[in-house]
């Protein structure tokens, strides 16, 4: 079963989710809780950002939907006051189903992007703060994807999905006559850990929701010096510039680190919006990239 997997998902004989739901078996087959939660995940999506991991977090432009008299349009947002972090990044929750059927509609073929609706609730929260240039009625906010972005995150989860079962079959050529050796799961453990958690050491990764990356991450002192003299050069305060130094040095696993950073950026791009202090903000989130 395994085999014939394998060489289905290599050839594009079937798609991800088929492959990712036909790994399930595999997964209950060995009776390992990490790679049945991470498939779950990416078939159903992510239900809290929090555990959405950190090759699913892009950078986005939060458009709005409006309506005036010529009809409906999307138009560019002229102050985030208010939006924070939100306003910067986007997580892509869908499962991969979802994210295979946006692919696959006649207008992707078409276009470059694609709008993504935010909740109704946050586009009343956020309805009194946003501007715009003109006399617009406000329908929906959106976050405004490159397609190129939903595609890479095809191409990660299926690299991931493979080297993981690619390696199961190495280390366990039995698996296919359904033959589980007693001393599999430790062994198992580590390839999906490493493949899918990025993790390099044996650390077993907790169940549930609180699954997280336990690679921890260190940076040269040199490296980060650098980064905050290009912080200096894009016009970040040097108390932000401070925090972000604590953030980059505190020994925290990816995921934690992730989420750090980008509250930052969210942070200190509010502080500039309401300073009237203009930032590059995409330019930032380029450098913060390099740490991850």
């Amino acid at each position: 079963m395994i085999k014939d997997l394998i060489a289905d998902l290599a050839h594009d004989k079937i798609t991800l989710s088929q492959a990712l739901t036909r790994s399930k078996i595999i997964a209950h087959q060995i009776n390992n809780d990490n790679f049945i939660k991470w498939l779950i995940n990416e078939l159903s999506g992510y239900d809290n950002i929090e555990y959405c991991p950190s090759y699913r977090v892009t950078e986005a432009e939060t458009v709005a939907k409006v309506r005036d008299f010529s009809g409906e349009m999307f138009v560019p947002i002229q102050d985030g006051i208010g939006l924070g972090a939100d306003f910067y990044i986007y997580h892509i929750t869908q499962g991969i189903d979802t994210i295979e059927e946006v692919l696959s509609r006649d207008n992707a073929k078409n276009s470059n992007f694609v709008y993504m609706q935010m909740s109704p609730q946050f586009t009343e929260e956020m309805r009194e703060i946003i501007v715009f240039n003109g006399d617009y009625s406000l329908i929906s906010l959106n976050k405004k994807i490159g397609l190129s972005v939903f595609h890479k995150v095809l191409n990660l989860t299926k690299q991931k999905l493979l080297d993981t079962l690619l390696e199961l079959n190495n280390a366990f050529p039995n698996l296919e006559n359904n033959f589980i050796p007693k001393d599999m799961g430790k062994k198992a453990s580590q390839i999906i850990n490493n493949n899918i958690y990025g993790s390099n050491n044996n650390t077993n990764v907790g169940v549930g929701e609180n699954v997280t990356q336990t690679q921890h991450i260190t940076i040269s002192q040199t490296t980060i010096n650098e980064l905050t003299e290009k912080l200096r050069t894009l016009g970040v305060p040097a108390e932000e510039i401070t925090e972000f130094e604590d953030v980059v040095k505190a020994s925290e696993n990816k995921d934690s680190k992730t989420k750090k950073l980008f509250a930052w950026v969210g942070k200190v791009a509010q502080k500039s919006l309401e300073k009237g202090i203009e930032l590059q903000i995409p330019a930032i989130i380029d450098l913060i990239q390099k740490v991850l």
